[in-house]
């Protein structure tokens, strides 16, 4: 269930994103103003698809995903988001309406950030808005590279570079029990049948270990040349 919470204070945060370290006294103060602070539990919806969204969505603990939904009953999960990421930087040139829904894989807390105060910031603060473009250049380029594998790739590729991608977002060879056959399915624009099946041909191989939803890899060569192989 949302729960709001007691706003924090931007300039002394230690959760805040490394791009608000260029801001002034005067620019925390005037997001500081305007910022409300929510926690969701795992399994909350944080933003529906196609609804209105005037805010910057930061999260500041847990994780999310963003989920492309369709009229066929299936979902294609594009991006996990962990701490000190930015949940909707990319809804912002859409006219605040999200083209994709948010929902929590575990408990999160969320700072939302009116749109106003950000912009001003970006207009006059020409390190922050370098920052920021930094940013979301290396998360597009994730985000490149994982589509690019789902478009390009067979069974065997696409999932080995979902591991290496939640890998990397976990920085660990454990990829922790938030994530389901399904998620792990959607995250590779797979069946959740082609992905047990696969699942347990890497187990077979000593790519990887599974116990129950969480999984360890064991050989991270032999998953990059799952991947490398296509």
């Amino acid at each position: 269930m949302l729960e709001i919470l007691e706003t924090c204070n931007c300039e002394t945060c230690t959760d805040r994103c490394y791009f608000f370290k260029n801001l002034n006294k005067a620019e925390y103060d005037r997001l500081h103003l305007d910022k409300k602070t929510y926690k969701y539990t795992k399994g909350e919806v944080i933003v529906k698809s196609g609804a209105e969204n005037p805010f910057l969505l930061l999260l500041t603990e847990g994780y999310c995903k963003l989920v492309i939904e369709s009229n066929f009953s299936n979902s294609f999960i594009i991006e996990v988001v962990k701490s000190a990421g930015l949940i909707n930087m990319n809804f912002l040139a859409n006219h605040f309406h999200a083209p994709m829904s948010v929902i929590a894989l575990s408990d999160v807390r969320i700072c939302a950030f009116e749109i106003n105060g950000v912009i001003e910031a970006l207009k006059t603060n020409s390190l922050f808005g370098f920052d920021m473009l930094q940013y979301t250049n290396i998360n597009g380029k994730k985000r490149f590279e994982r589509l690019a594998s789902i478009a390009l790739k067979q069974t065997r590729g696409k999932l080995a570079d979902t591991i290496l991608y939640l890998s990397e977002t976990f920085d660990s060879m454990h990829i922790d029990s938030l994530f389901s056959r399904k998620d792990l399915a959607e995250l590779s624009n797979l069946s959740t049948e082609n992905t047990i099946r696969t699942l347990k041909q890497f187990e077979e191989e000593g790519i990887i270990r599974s116990d129950k939803r969480a999984l360890d890899i064991l050989d991270m060569d032999l998953l990059h040349r799952a991947s490398n192989m296509g």
